[in-house]
């Protein structure tokens, strides 16, 4: 991966209008992105996000610690473990 250092990014920004309305762009997904983060603590329980997290990436899931995991929902790694299991279990009554 490839990374700009800030000093180049700052002076493609001031230099051109297409890079500042780029960069404009990119802060307002950015905002978005962390609206809508902040919104689902407020508004979802965590079996709504965790939900929410397999839909989008499912795959990738599995890769991951759980730690971090439990983390990006806002619980611990034990809660997270118990809405797992809780979930298996849910499953095996179907």
């Amino acid at each position: 991966m490839t990374l700009w250092p800030a000093s180049a990014w700052f002076a493609a920004v001031d230099g051109h209008i297409e890079w500042q309305k780029l960069g404009r762009k990119l802060a307002e997904r950015l905002y978005l992105r962390k609206e809508d983060r902040e919104l689902a603590f407020l508004l979802h329980s965590a079996d709504e996000r965790y939900d929410a997290l397999r839909a989008l990436f499912a795959p990738e899931m599995k890769h991951l610690p759980q730690h971090l995991l439990a983390s990006y929902l806002g619980v611990t790694p034990e809660s997270l473990s118990r809405l797992k299991k809780r979930r298996k279990g849910d499953a095996g009554r179907d």
